[in-house]
């Protein structure tokens, strides 16, 4: 009798950990954590992100292959909060992590003052 093989990976990788959000300006935010590891090997990260503050990230907006992520095209002034998960090549998904939550910068005041009228000369 040969070897005795195995139905293929049943782990899930580690929850991501370290997990933060920075506003870069008012339509970026900046994600990063710490690497999940894997008995096989971490495929990829799904971020997951929900607006106003006390709200449960459960919207999947991306993935990523690093422990990093650029989400751009935000609304100025907004509390955001995201969670992170890891996922291997064999669909096993880990659980989310800690919340990290980050408001986007206010929106840079591009319109000059109004010309003053009605002035007069004595």
């Amino acid at each position: 009798i040969g070897p005795v093989t195995g139905g293929g990976d049943a782990q899930a990788p580690s929850v991501p950990a370290g997990f933060s959000a920075q506003a870069i300006s008012s339509s970026q935010i900046n994600l990063s954590w710490t690497a999940s590891t894997d008995n096989v090997g971490v495929a990829g990260y799904r971020i997951y992100r929900c607006q106003g503050t006390g709200c449960t990230p459960t919207t999947q907006i991306a993935t990523s292959a690093t422990n990093s992520y650029s989400n751009t095209g935000l609304i100025a002034s907004i509390v955001y909060v995201y969670r992170v998960s890891a996922y291997d090549a064999a669909g096993n998904v880990s659980g989310q992590s800690s919340s990290a939550t980050a408001t986007t910068q206010t929106a840079a005041d591009t319109t000059p003052p109004a010309s003053p009228t009605g002035l007069t000369v004595i």
